[in-house]
């Protein structure tokens, strides 16, 4: 029961901080903890329906990493593809989340989208 209770927050929920942490493994320790806290009971996300993805229809772009201990490179690669990105930013070394973890880039995409340009 000790390390069951140890992994559960206050309100009986998975800590997700050693979650975040790895997925943000590049950011400071600090990102994951704060990034918790907006963390909510996701259960629904296997059984709601999504509807058409919004990629299909509104124009996109792509902020991916090198670095990723989830989701491979390659994978992420073949999704900016799929999706018709108009433009993949690829962000070596980087861990799972780099519009937490690498601000320059990720600004700099989010220029770029916000401008219209890139497509």
């Amino acid at each position: 029961m000790g390390a069951l209770a140890a992994s559960m927050d206050r309100l009986g929920h998975p800590d997700m901080r050693p979650v975040l942490r790895q997925t943000l493994a590049d950011g400071p320790p600090r990102l994951a903890d704060r990034r918790t806290g907006g963390q909510a009971d996701r259960r629904s996300v296997f059984s709601d329906p999504s509807g058409d993805p919004a990629w299909k229809e509104i124009p996109s772009w792509f902020i991916y990493d090198t670095g990723d201990r989830a989701i491979s490179a390659q994978l992420l690669a073949v999704m900016a593809q799929r999706s018709g990105s108009r433009h993949a930013v690829i962000v070596d070394g980087a861990s799972h989340a780099p519009l937490a973890s690498q601000a320059e880039p990720a600004a700099a995409l989010i220029d770029e989208a916000a401008s219209g340009a890139g497509g």
